[in-house]
């Protein structure tokens, strides 16, 4: 029997694969920063429709969907927490001030006037200019940076800034490209990044966070950008396969339910799960079916009447017979009584030797079939019992075809 094969463990991961490539694109890219808002939404967002793609109906695998429905809302949960970062935007600590221009952003702009929209931008070869400054006086720097993916510091780079003429302001330059180095040699890393610094000297600490974007050269230009529109495009192959296997399931299930006889069962027609029949107990459902069809139909052709109780008609016929028979012997004793004298003995004797008609076979329930209380069959019956009662006269009292049976020879009215 065919039965639905839903894949919701299947299709929420590959969903989850999805969204995570839709996300280091849109990274890549430079048109999101990862953090937990956008992160964790597409994540989830990709979960549920992959899920959707590959089960298509949630009753089918009630266990494994609700399983991927629970992971898919923790992420989304997740994701919700990330709105006042978003809102925020760059921050930095009270006292401390850090502004930079590039050649994409010729005029200075300040950790704080950053957001994930709208970063502050440098190209894969610019040099940065920044200057800052402390709350108060310090002869050496320590600087920890690092890039915030979905919230996690991740840490990337850590340096030392030498004393200045003023020791509470700093200034330089940075070279992009050879940061760009210092991460990854073979891979020329360009998006938005959310980064994150701290400055410590002698008690001192400054801390912020601001969104940074290299800007690539192309929607697909580079190893990164190629091997990630590669993966999505195979994720997403290898999920509209699944959907389609599915779908392809679901639609022969559908079509044996419709040619499938009524008294299989709807749990047999549907086939999926532990709610599909065996085709043996299929079978031994449909053989007592069809028993208890000949049964009820055997009963209707073979009714019973209750015992003790007899037709009507046949009732009937018996009085009639019996009412004849009294008649024709009144008329034969009105007979001997106007004979001689001399032939009562003969009529006595005779009357004595005249045999009794036998009363009719009483019919038993058992044989009272529809055939035998038709008014023809009753008619006949008495007909029988009326020639029987007349043969047993003597042959001188039987009535002649051309007398009145009501006045016999010889009778006295």
């Amino acid at each position: 029997m065919t039965e639905a094969r839903p894949k919701p463990l299947i299709g929420g991961l590959l969903g989850l694969l999805l969204g995570a490539l839709g996300m280091a694109l849109m990274w890549i890219l430079g048109v999101l920063a990862p953090d937990r808002l956008p992160l964790f939404t597409f994540l989830a967002v990709g979960t549920a429709l992959g899920l959707a793609l590959t089960t298509q109906r949630m009753n089918a695998a009630r266990g494994r969907t609700l399983t991927v429905v629970v992971l898919a809302s923790i992420m989304g949960g997740v994701a919700l927490t990330g709105i006042p970062e978003m809102v925020r935007g760059g921050s930095l600590s009270e006292g401390c001030v850090l502004e930079a221009t590039s050649s994409l952003e010729p005029e200075a702009r300040t950790v704080p006037s950053t957001t994930i929209i709208d970063p502050f931008d440098v190209s894969t070869t610019d040099w940065v200019a920044w200057q800052g400054s402390l709350a108060g006086a310090a002869s050496e720097v320590q600087v920890d940076a690092s890039v915030l993916v979905g919230g996690i510091a991740i840490p990337v780079d850590t340096a030392t800034l030498p004393a200045s003429e003023d020791p509470m302001a700093w200034s330089g330059t940075l070279d992009v490209a050879s940061v760009l180095d210092a991460i990854s040699d073979d891979i020329t890393l360009t998006g938005t990044f959310h980064v994150q610094a701290e400055f410590r000297s002698e008690g001192l600490l400054c801390e912020g966070d601001g969104y940074v974007r290299v800007v690539a050269p192309g929607a697909f230009d580079g190893l990164l950008l190629a091997v990630l529109w590669s993966l999505f495009a195979l994720v997403a192959v290898a999920l509209l396969v699944v959907a389609l296997v599915v779908r392809r399931s679901f639609a022969a299930v559908d079509s044996q339910a419709r040619t499938t006889p009524y008294d299989v069962g709807h749990e047999a027609s549907l086939g999926t799960g532990s709610s599909a029949q065996e085709p043996q107990a299929v079978e031994d459902d449909r053989a007592r079916r069809a028993a208890e069809r000949e049964r009820a139909a055997a009963t209707q052709e073979s009714p019973t009447r209750p015992e003790g109780r007899t037709s009507s008609k046949s009732a009937d016929a018996r009085d009639s017979s019996r009412s004849r028979s009294a008649t024709g012997g009144g008329d034969r004793a009105t007979t001997a009584d106007s004979s001689a004298g001399a032939d009562a003995p003969a009529a006595a004797e005779q009357a004595h030797d005249e045999p009794v008609a036998a009363e009719p076979e009483q019919v038993e329930p058992d044989n009272l079939e529809p055939g035998n209380l038709e008014p023809d069959n009753l008619e006949t019956d008495a007909g029988e019992e009326n020639s029987a009662a007349a043969s047993a006269l003597p042959e001188d009292d039987q009535p002649r075809p051309d007398e009145d049976p009501d006045h016999p020879r010889g009778g006295s009215i």
